[in-house]
């Protein structure tokens, strides 16, 4: 999985301005007065804030804040049971899980831009290019219109539609994964800020002469492993043997020896021509590729596979 940085100030107005157009006043006082009521100490403590300072603190509450909300509910089945799609309050949350299908497809006007859908342009502006789930197919849009993610409800809005409109509960995703998950739950979300570049790591196996190479995903806790069970990403990746193959047949080509050969072979005619040197790792990057840092994963396919392997191999040393 791939971590997603929090949406600039301005991409969050844009989305709020979104919801608050198609959840009328009333509708909105009533969510927050379930929110203030059931969603623990640190909501009712708002009791003294304006109803749509409130909602807007709901609709872009940080992923962190959603957990906890989603955690109090899960403390109590009668409060489980009102937020639930068929529970006490099942015509408000009807209205609410049915917003979203209304603001995802809103058209976008913004000066100097070109009108989008809502969900095109949040895509566009989520710092990633790639799925966060699998980090193996793009997202990125076709058109101002068409979407080229899917929107996963990390909470499911099907089981709890009071999460459907919060903005860091919906992940930008691929159509596999989104399919692949439906309405099971995960552990970790790809906005969960506890991620990290050791979160978990994929390893080779198999890589000496004869032996079928064969990549295996190490999670470094059991709320990362049962995400990698739900979306079945194991199993995706298993069918990478021959990219793996490949990254070892180039690193044995090009060992570090052969490296440095090839820089003093280039660097004494760049001399002769009167032009700096180069330094070893610009040939190892022309050989490779250029290193990834953690924070571009999500820009690039296979990224984290390919940081992890080559790193294993010694190509990288971080």
């Amino acid at each position: 999985m791939i971590k997603i940085e929090k949406y600039d100030k301005k991409v969050e107005d844009v989305y709020f301005d979104a919801v608050k157009a198609v959840v009328d006043d009333a509708y909105r006082k009533k969510i927050v007065n379930r929110v203030k009521k059931y969603m623990g100490a640190a909501w009712r403590n708002l009791a003294e804030q304006e109803s749509d300072e409130i909602f807007r603190k709901w609709i872009l509450a940080d992923y962190s804040e959603i957990k906890k909300a989603y955690l109090q509910l899960s403390k109590d089945e009668m409060h489980e049971e009102t937020f639930k799609k068929n529970g006490k309050f099942k015509r408000l949350y009807q209205i609410y899980y049915e917003a979203y299908n209304k603001v995802r497809g809103k058209i976008i006007r913004m000066p100097g831009l070109a009108d989008q859908k809502l969900n095109v342009y949040l895509v566009k502006n989520s710092k990633i290019k790639t799925c966060p789930y699998c980090n193996r197919n793009y997202i990125t849009a076709r058109g101002e219109n068409v979407s080229g993610a899917q929107m996963d409800h990390f909470i499911s809005r099907s089981e709890y539609p009071i999460f459907a409109l919060c903005l860091y509960n919906l992940v930008p995703c691929c159509s596999v994964c989104n399919l692949t998950k439906l309405t099971k739950e995960l552990e970790i979300s790809p906005f969960d800020s506890t991620m990290d570049d050791n979160s978990f790591t994929f390893t080779p196996t198999g890589i000496l002469p004869g032996e079928q190479p064969s990549v295996k995903i190490k999670a470094k806790n059991s709320q990362l492993e049962q995400n990698i069970k739900v979306l079945h990403l194991q199993e995706a990746y298993d069918f990478h043997s021959d990219d793996l193959k490949e990254l070892v047949e180039l690193k044995e080509m090009y060992p570090e020896t052969q490296i440095d050969e090839i820089c003093d072979l280039i660097n004494g005619k760049r001399a002769a021509a009167g032009k700096a040197n180069l330094a070893s790792t610009d040939i190892r990057d022309m050989v490779f590729g250029k290193q990834v840092p953690y924070e571009e994963y999500g820009k690039k396919p296979l990224a984290k596979f390919r940081h992890d392997i080559l790193k294993d191999l010694g190509v990288y040393t971080r």
